[in-house]
Order: structure tokens, then C-alpha cells, then sequence
């Protein structure tokens, strides 16, 4: 899309091809995908993460964003993460469980 590269944990191969929305599409139907930083790159995620900073008082408030296709079953196994969270569903439905630390 737009004459970018891959990157990813693709194959060596498909890191080197262009990615096109085909590509996209098509990786989508298994797979998740991960962008992290996305503060970095668009402002009005940057606009939300200054708000969540000055509201907690954290530290560093950053965004990562994943994009799964539809119906898939499981995007990740169950885990914990090893930082404060806030999620934010935009799109879709999917059952969460929050458990006490």
C-alpha cells in the first residue's frame, strides 16, 4: 500500500515484496496484526495518549494498536500484561476477562 515495504514476521521472501492490499487482505483471514508506537505516526492517537498522561499521571503513555480479521477464534492465548492497560475496542466484539492483580 502506497509503494511500502514489509515489515514483519513474514518470510524473507514476502519482506522484500510490496505490500499491496491483496496482501493485506489475505493475511488478515489468519492472522493479527501489530502496530506499535501509534502515537508516532498519527495525531489523533497521539491527542489521546497526551489526555490518558495528563489524567493518570503516568510516567509514559504509548498505543499499540492490533488488527485481526473476522472470526477468527483466538488472536492471542490468554496472558497477562506486565504494565497498566487501558482498551480501547473500536470495532467487532470479542469476550474479556479482567482479573484482580
Amino acid at each position: 500500500i502506497g509503494g511500502r515495504s514489509v515489515h514483519s514476521f513474514c518470510a524473507v521472501a514476502e519482506e522484500e515484496a510490496t505490500l499491496t492490499t491483496a496482501a493485506v487482505s489475505r493475511r488478515l483471514k489468519s492472522s493479527t496484526w501489530v502496530l506499535s508506537g501509534a502515537e508516532a505516526i498519527a495525531q489523533p492517537v497521539a491527542d489521546v495518549c497526551d489526555a490518558l498522561l495528563g489524567a493518570t499521571g503516568m510516567p509514559l503513555v504509548s498505543c499499540n494498536c492490533y488488527m485481526s480479521g473476522l472470526d477468527l477464534s483466538v488472536t492471542a492465548p490468554m496472558h497477562t500484561d506486565r504494565m497498566d492497560s487501558f482498551i480501547m475496542q473500536t470495532e467487532g466484539s470479542k469476550r474479556w476477562r479482567v482479573f484482580d492483580t
